[in-house]
């Protein structure tokens, strides 16, 4: 966890970062991020992201060059909730590059907001590892 200072148009303000390795759960290429409005604009006009087949994920992601063992490893049901879980947490997060970033604008200032930030991160990253596993199991037998 650190904290980084980022300008925005003309201020900028602090933000606590957590970055958590993911150890080739997910292939390096595959990008997740929380779907935004613009993104459903582009759904309509056919220019969408990569699909899970998942209604609640597919509605609360931007997922891009996703594989099959990628999907189902995300429609693991911990991965998939712990996904949904961090996507109604924190606006902020992506999943890229073999890892987990959740941004929050500020610092904590007390252990409960702390906690509330970093948890649903260690969650998401232990699920991600885990579904991995049994998926690399699953292929190999």
């Amino acid at each position: 966890m650190q904290t980084e200072h980022r300008r925005i148009g003309n201020s900028s303000q602090f933000f606590t970062v957590v970055r958590l390795p993911l150890n080739d759960s997910l292939p390096a290429e595959l990008r997740i991020v929380p779907e935004r409005f613009g993104d459903k604009l582009l759904k309509v006009f056919g220019k969408g992201d990569d699909e899970v087949g998942d209604a609640a994920l597919d509605e609360a992601l931007e997922i891009r060059n996703l594989s099959d063992a990628a999907r189902r490893v995300l429609r693991a049901p911990r991965v998939r909730e712990q996904l949904l879980l961090l996507q109604q947490h924190s606006s902020h997060f992506s999943i890229h590059n073999e890892a987990l970033q959740v941004d929050k604008r500020g610092m904590p200032d007390n252990v409960d907001t702390l906690e509330s930030f970093v948890v649903p991160a260690l969650e998401l990253a232990d699920a991600l590892l885990d579904a991995a596993t049994k998926e690399r199991e699953r292929r190999s037998h």
